[in-house]
């Protein structure tokens, strides 16, 4: 399996009034509309995804597709599977683009927004596909996913990004996402890593010790990495 599409983007503006906190900007509301009204039809979000075989898992590396992968954390998800789905979702070059030329902070805060409601839902589009895709109603298994770089950095180290762009191919042709020198995506509005299926689940936020963090969907297991089987009794 492989595909590359583009994932459909409503612009729902109670919620982008939410996450800008738009009661702060209401002597600014006009201008405000101008900004959406050129920049909501640039928001393009696509996607890239490919199937690979899990050729081997050790304790700290990973042979997927023929390339090594080097994290503990991810090798012990993925002894419980023979394939992963690597990805990438990005807000789309258009409104990046837009975004790169804005010189206001304000203005460019307010199209940055945008250009995240558009990678985020990308990525929830991905996601449920694949759900329907893979799952069987009443199945224990569930659609897990890890991410380069995410969560505190001896994890996952972010370099394995060149690996992941390697096994799909041409991201920047096909999706218009390449990585700079320092392995970050451009458009920064873009998000990368594998799915596989998996009889435990897993959340990245289990082995992230950031304090505070706004994003945060379950707690920090500081031992996990230790002894991860012992989660699960």
């Amino acid at each position: 399996m492989r595909e590359a599409g583009e994932a459909p983007f409503a612009f729902d503006r109670e919620t982008y009034d939410r996450w800008i906190r738009f009661d702060r900007y209401l002597s600014l509301a006009e201008e405000l509309e101008g900004v959406l009204a050129e920049a909501v039809p640039l928001v393009r979000p696509r996607y890239l995804i490919g199937e690979f075989p899990v050729q081997a898992a050790g304790e700290e590396e990973i042979l997927i597709g023929g390339r090594v992968f080097t994290s503990s954390v991810l090798a012990w998800n993925l002894k419980r599977t023979d394939r992963v789905w690597a990805y990438v979702v990005t807000c789309g070059r258009e409104i990046a683009h837009r975004l790169e030329k804005e010189a206001d902070p304000l203005r460019n805060y307010w199209i940055d927004a945008l250009a995240e409601m558009a990678v985020q839902s990308a990525s929830a589009y991905l996601e449920n596909r694949m759900k329907e895709r893979l799952l069987t109603p009443g199945s224990e298994i569930r659609l897990t996913y890890m991410n380069p770089g995410s969560a505190d950095r001896e994890v996952w180290p972010l370099e394995d990004q060149r690996e992941l762009f390697s096994l799909l191919g041409d991201t920047e042709g096909e999706i218009g996402v390449s990585l700079n020198g320092s392995c970050l995506m451009e458009p920064a509005k873009s998000l990368s890593g594998f799915y596989f299926l998996s009889p435990v689940g897993f959340v990245s936020c289990w082995v992230c010790s950031a304090s505070p963090c706004k994003t945060r969907q379950a707690p920090y297991k500081p031992d996990f990495r230790k002894n991860p089987s012992s989660l699960f009794g």
